[in-house]
């Protein structure tokens, strides 16, 4: 009974080795490219604004007369600690008091070169809750000056 159990063990192994050796020469390659790549396909649909979205439309201002808008919109100032502890959604870390920060028209709360890195990348919503960073009559504005030149 023991040779035949191992002679058994053996003829599955033997038959299973060619399958073995075809999975990590064909088809393991095969996996490690397309698994990315559908993961990056599903992630981008996922994360995509639907084509009536209102989000889609909200960058209006010129880039080059972005920056200068938020800032006097915006503004800077020195975080001054309230009740509860604020972190920053970009760099995952507390705004300790005294940081310059800048608090949107929502009352979200970032470190100011972490929200102008965002503003730099063309976004001009709170990354948050998605409100809008320039009221849309300072886009309007932005736009007839752009037109006039």
């Amino acid at each position: 009974m023991g040779v035949k159990s191992h002679l058994l063990s053996l003829t599955i192994c033997i038959l299973l080795l060619p399958c073995y050796i075809i999975f990590h020469l064909v088809i393991d390659p095969i996996l490690q490219v397309a698994i990315p790549f559908f993961f990056q396909l599903i992630t981008s649909s996922h994360f995509a604004w639907l084509p009536d979205s209102r989000f889609l439309d909200q960058c209006l201002v010129p880039f080059d007369q972005l920056m200068p808008i938020c800032d006097a919109i915006l503004g800077v100032s020195r975080y001054k600690k309230e009740h509860e502890e604020v972190r920053c959604v970009f760099c995952l870390s507390c705004v300790e008091e005294g940081e310059e920060v800048r608090e949107l028209r929502c009352g979200h709360v970032f470190h100011r070169e972490c929200l102008d890195g965002w503003i730099e990348f063309g976004r001009v919503t709170c990354p948050l809750c998605r409100a809008a960073l320039v009221p849309f009559e300072v886009k309007a504005e932005a736009e007839e000056m752009d037109g006039d030149q």
